[in-house]
């Protein structure tokens, strides 16, 4: 994996870590305020998503990386265009969110296995936590409203962060 893979992983995991800590601190009360907060969150994560897809562009799963990116600013930006819509709106967009996501991280991660890229099992489970989180998601309504869109976004963002990161090789190892 040359340099800027390693330099685009370590900085857009540890940009999704930051904001997965800031998701888990935010209310656990699902309102406008929450919402919009949580749909800057994805936001931001998506376009660092993106600008880091887009200095590894000859990556492994590039493509599906830069979908689950996209999806990201989509999501934030659905998020913070009508916060007031409801919870059962955030709800249902956060469950597309997770499985859609899950879904893209796993074809991404068996892209790595193909390319034989380390650490590859790193982003086939966060493939799956995305799922996992969704059925949660899913299977608590109506409970869910309340509690678990700041924590499982958190989560996930802390998830795919640390995974991003731990893919990065050591510098030693690109010589």
């Amino acid at each position: 994996m040359p340099l800027n893979h390693r330099r685009s992983y370590l900085i857009e995991g540890g940009i999704l870590v930051i904001l997965g800590l800031i998701a888990m601190a935010l209310p656990a009360v699902a309102g406008p305020g929450t919402t919009r907060a949580l749909g800057w969150l994805l936001l931001v994560a998506g376009a660092a998503g993106l600008i880091g897809m887009l200095a590894a562009r000859h990556a492994p799963g590039f493509v599906w990386l830069l979908l689950s990116a996209s999806l990201a600013v989509l999501t934030g930006m659905l998020l913070i265009w009508d916060p007031a819509a409801g919870i059962l709106t955030l709800t249902l967009v956060l469950i597309l969110f997770f499985l859609i996501d899950g879904a893209l991280m796993i074809t991404a991660a068996i892209e790595h296995m193909r390319e034989a890229a380390p650490r590859w099992v790193l982003m086939f489970v966060g493939g799956v936590v995305d799922l996992v989180l969704g059925g949660i998601f899913l299977a608590g309504l109506p409970d869910t409203f309340t509690w678990a869109p700041s924590v499982l976004v958190g989560f996930d963002l802390l998830i795919a962060g640390g995974a991003l990161m731990a893919m990065a090789p050591p510098a030693q190892a690109e010589r």
